[in-house]
């Protein structure tokens, strides 16, 4: 499938988590904000999930939101989406604005008010009946998470993984660990991942592959001198701080 931005993820070389959050911080000090990376991230999901049903004008969608970056990805993409014609149904899972510290994320919820063809729909104590949509993208937890989801997450993870739409996953599948392709737990059962600038180590493991399923890689614009070149988030993420 040619879709512009988006490339297949098995001929990339694999980095790690720590790589990653480094390369993201000298990205930040270069000037190229991870609100902005969030936004291309959102814009790759639609243009991915475009491609695949064959338009997304009609289309039915649901996007599952956890609260952190990842979470802010589902976001920004359901208001691309729904900007191309997309009904698009966003479950958190979290009850509300109070429970987002990152201000990146708290952007990316308010982007969505006003917008026509997108409904939210915070957490209201059970998982909601996935049918009927075309696709459902999970945008649940992202490369930081470690161990068993639970709570509201397992609601939705296990709602996602049951249902009939297309299974979308965004940077990692919910739930698998991004270094080892290990699953503690339950995690999310997709059709595709698009995993996010980077191949995640633990994507290309052939024990996530059932996980995984398709891998794709989209370039959301990191500046290349942020990896080349050591940094600030180098420090952050490689050197120990105090006890």
């Amino acid at each position: 499938m040619a879709c512009p931005g988006l490339y297949r993820g098995d001929v990339f070389e694999p980095v790690s988590v720590e790589d990653v959050r480094a390369w993201e911080g000298n990205s930040e000090y270069r000037g190229y904000p991870l609100s902005l990376a969030m936004e291309s991230a959102g814009a790759a999901v639609a243009s991915l999930l475009e491609c695949v049903l064959g338009g997304l004008r009609g289309a039915r969608v649901a996007v599952l939101a956890g609260r952190g970056g990842n979470g802010g990805d589902g976001l920004a993409a359901a208001r691309r989406m729904a900007l191309r014609g997309a009904k698009v149904d966003v479950y958190l899972a979290f009850r509300g604005e109070g429970e987002v510290s990152r201000g990146d994320v708290r952007l990316m919820l308010h982007s969505l008010r006003g917008v026509e063809g997108v409904r939210v729909e915070p957490y209201r104590g059970e998982a909601p009946a996935l049918e009927g949509y075309d696709a459902v993208v999970d945008s649940l937890l992202g490369v930081g998470s470690r161990g068993a989801p639970r709570g509201p997450v397992l609601e939705l993870l296990r709602a996602y993984n049951g249902s009939q739409g297309y299974r979308l996953s965004v940077d990692v599948p919910s739930g698998l660990d991004a270094d080892t392709g290990a699953v503690e737990g339950e995690a999310a059962r997709s059709d595709a991942t698009v995993t996010m600038h980077w191949v995640k180590r633990g994507l290309l493991e052939p024990r996530a592959a059932h996980y995984v399923g398709d891998l794709y890689v989209a370039e959301i614009g990191f500046p290349s001198a942020a990896q080349l070149y050591a940094g600030p988030g180098d420090v952050a993420a490689r050197i120990p701080g105090p006890a």
